[in-house]
């Protein structure tokens, strides 16, 4: 498909290189000359005066005068005088200059002739056989006396003799672009009318279809702003009236007396705010192709420009219209990748977006080869950017169309949905009836299920006593055989872990012991930072591979009055419990807050997933466990919990946990029994 589409538009350009006039290769003016004494204006039409002119810098010169100065030398029109040499330097693109053109016509010449351009951005005084014919702007050699103007208007005269002489003076202090930049056209006054009035026609005709197509889509958008795309769109089509109001012959005729500074602001205006919107357009079309990075690189500049546009003088601003250029070329490429990506996944409206991009792409290519002298077919620009308007908004309606579609579907299948939903009622209602006498009859088959797992519950208690005993003997030889053998990492591992089982069956049986009996406590001086070093060392068979990093604020000076081997496996349950559940390169954090004189609060703080707020009540009751959903995990608050509660109450403590989900649980105990004062 993609080839078949670049083929055709390689075809159209081949198609329009060939479709060359079939007239005599049309005169160009040559040394401040042009010859048209074998031009036959009945039957050749119009011409351009393109070619040599002579050229007079800083100079204001009537048509009477001109024998009296010697010329610079010839300078091309159309063509800025910008980078024009006189004696090896470049002249300033502000300032004055005269230009003279001389034509030789033949016996067949027409009576009444004009001479038509349009957005010669200058200020001038046109002169025809020594006649002052138009004056567009202030012309002046004085920057403060100059006003700026456009060549805009049909400059008609009578030829008296077989030679016509023009003389064009101009001052510009403000456009980027100095002196005869345009190309001037020159035809019978019947033909150079009948051309402007056919423009113009057209001018009026587009911006009116462009003006209805930015109205609707506006108003479209107001009653469904759900569809931004709409108010992209239509804004769009309104800047393209604005533009080419501004631009052609309507404002000329329709208008009188607007600045050249307003205008040529209001252009550039548009001009910038055109491809921002073109981005937002691609943005909203295809969201899943669209880079968000391109808002910054390619349309926010474009607002810059605007904002400089408004706030600064046009001679300052003028020259930043070349950035415009570079930049619409920039995005039409980028789009076209968009539009290239979004073929591929058969998205809708590629192919139609597609299509105008060619259209407008096929005329600006014809242009490109009108302009260069190529073709003799005239400024075709306008057909294809109003085409590819049109285009674009058949792609918008059948987008729109396509969603009206698919929520008519919904609205009938809602409607199917609720026209049956009254025998769906009645067929659920007696399949819970039928449900409910099956529960009554299971409800009294779980009663007699209850009492054998009650009796089940005894036996499974004294025979989980029974294996508990039987490892407690294997587990402390394998804690003690690191110790008869040679010295290295992997044995500290493994008693570690050795020991890290035995923790854990001493918690069965110290839960079943102290749930029925009291704790029996042999309390010391305890270091705390001292304990809580070891402690890490004592698990790091379980962080190392994490890099989870520890943070032992405790100070050497705090400490606790405590049974030592109660409180060292109330740390390594604790610790161990964050551990697991901490995330790789995460932290724990351990420190002590002295809340009175009596009572010492020590905290674990880990970052990992978090305890959910309904178990913060439940998680050191017997056998509980906390969901972290989002690690994937259970959080196991079993046992080693349920021992750390009893161990710390039969210290006169209490023990809580405080978390966040996502920003980790923190478990705090107190000590109320401090023998020793605590620094921190």
């Amino acid at each position: 498909m993609i080839k078949k589409i670049v083929a055709s538009t390689l075809l159209a350009i081949v198609l329009i290189t060939l479709s060359v006039s079939a007239n005599e290769k049309t005169p160009k003016a040559e040394n401040g000359v042009l010859d048209l004494r074998n031009w036959n204006f009945d039957k050749n039409g119009s011409l351009k005066l393109n070619g040599e002119w002579s050229f007079y810098w800083n100079k204001l010169l009537e048509p009477t005068k001109l024998s009296n100065y010697k010329k610079a030398g010839y300078i091309k029109v159309p063509q800025s005088w910008n980078g024009y040499l006189i004696n090896g330097k470049e002249v300033d693109n502000f300032g004055y200059a005269s230009y003279h053109l001389r034509i030789l016509l033949g016996k067949n010449k027409p009576k009444r002739m004009a001479i038509s351009t349009l957005n010669i951005f200058t200020a001038s005084k046109v002169f025809v056989n020594n006649e002052l014919v138009g004056e567009f702007g202030s012309v002046s050699s004085n920057k403060k006396l100059a006003k700026g103007g456009f060549i805009d208007k049909l400059i008609k005269f009578e030829t008296t003799s077989d030679t016509i002489d023009i003389v064009i003076q101009v001052s510009n202090y403000n456009f980027y672009k100095s002196g005869l930049a345009n190309i001037l056209y020159l035809g019978k006054e019947e033909d150079i009318e009948k051309a402007r009035l056919y423009s113009f026609g057209f001018k009026v005709f587009a911006i009116g279809i462009l003006f209805i197509i930015a109205i609707f889509f506006i108003i479209f958008y107001i009653y469904r702003s759900v569809e931004k795309i709409a108010f992209y769109f239509g804004f769009f089509a309104l800047l393209m009236a604005i533009y080419n109001f501004f631009v052609g012959l309507p404002h000329k005729l329709l208008i009188t007396g607007i600045s050249f500074e307003l205008q040529t602001n209001i252009i550039r205006i548009v001009q910038y705010l055109i491809p921002y919107l073109l981005v937002l357009f691609f943005r909203e079309a295809f969201r899943e192709e669209f880079k968000k990075w391109t808002l910054y690189a390619f349309a926010y500049p474009f607002l810059f420009l605007t904002f400089l546009t408004i706030i600064l003088p046009t001679s300052i601003t003028s020259p930043y219209i070349q950035f415009f250029w570079y930049g619409i070329i920039i995005i039409i490429v980028y789009e076209l990748t968009i539009i290239y990506k979004a073929l591929k996944n058969n998205r809708f409206g590629a192919k139609i977006l597609l299509t105008g991009f060619i259209l407008a792409f096929v005329f600006v290519i014809q242009d490109v080869l009108y302009f260069a002298g190529i073709l003799n077919t005239g400024s075709l620009i306008d057909i294809g950017f109003f085409l590819l308007i049109i285009t674009w908004s058949f792609y918008l309606s059948a987008r729109f169309a396509n969603t009206l579609k698919e929520n008519e579907n919904l609205a009938f299948e809602l409607y199917d949905t609720n026209k049956n939903l009254e025998n769906l009622v009645k067929e659920r209602t007696a399949e819970i009836n039928l449900q409910k006498e099956e529960i009554l009859s299971q409800a009294e088959q779980l009663q007699v299920t209850n009492s054998k797992l009650i009796e089940l519950d005894y036996y499974k208690e004294s025979l989980t006593q029974m294996i508990v005993h039987d490892l407690k003997s294997p587990l402390g030889v394998i804690c003690g055989m690191p110790d008869i053998l040679r010295e290295g990492d992997n044995l500290n591992l493994i008693k570690s872990a050795g020991k890290q089982m035995l923790d854990l069956v001493t918690n069965i049986l110290d839960v079943q012991k102290y749930e029925n009996s009291e704790m029996k406590l042999q309390k010391e001086d305890i270091r705390l930072k001292k304990m809580v070093d070891e402690t890490i060392v004592h698990t790091q068979y379980l962080h190392t591979s994490k890099k989870i990093n520890f943070k032992n604020l405790i100070t050497n000076e705090a400490y606790a009055y405590a049974d030592k081997e109660i409180l060292t496996r109330v740390f390594i349950n604790i610790i161990t419990n964050a551990i697991k559940y901490t995330r790789r390169d995460g932290e724990i954090e351990i420190n002590t807050i002295q809340s009175n004189k009596d009572i010492l609060t020590i905290y674990v703080k880990d970052n990992g997933a978090g305890i959910p707020s309904g178990m913060l009540n439940k998680i050191f009751d017997k056998y509980v466990q906390a969901q972290a959903k989002k690690a994937g995990k259970t959080r196991s608050t079993g046992l080693g919990l349920t021992f750390c509660k009893l161990a710390i109450e039969a210290h006169n403590g209490e023990i809580w946990a405080e978390s966040e989900q996502e920003k980790g649980a923190t478990f705090y105990f107190t000590l109320p029994n401090i023998k020793k004062s605590s620094v921190f």
